[in-house]
């Protein structure tokens, strides 16, 4: 067997490897708790701390807020081009289940 009849033969057993264990599936939910959660954390400090602040009259308040607009809109945009990526790398990678009768 040549070198690249066992480069091929073990890239077909990773492949088969990821298959069984379903580890395609726990590295796009592990992806996708990553994008949420700084999405979360970008709307928290961005719309939510700034409003808060306003109710107990800091002098932060709404100037603040004002001015993360960009940065919400980016955070957003990252989140969504992230589940984009994800959608497209799951849809391309995993194994489709045949539908039960």
């Amino acid at each position: 067997m040549d070198v690249s009849g066992q480069a091929k033969g073990i890239l077909a057993e990773f492949k088969a490897f990821l298959e069984k264990t379903n580890a395609i599936g726990a590295a796009i939910a592990i992806a996708i708790g990553i994008a949420t959660t700084q999405f979360v954390n970008a709307l928290v400090h961005i719309v939510i701390e700034p409003i808060l602040d306003l109710v107990k009259l800091s002098d932060r308040g709404f100037w603040i807020w004002k001015w993360d607009i960009a940065a919400l809109l980016s955070a957003t945009l990252t989140f969504v081009a992230t589940m984009w990526v994800l959608f497209l790398f799951a849809k391309a990678f995993m194994k489709k289940e045949a539908p039960k009768a």
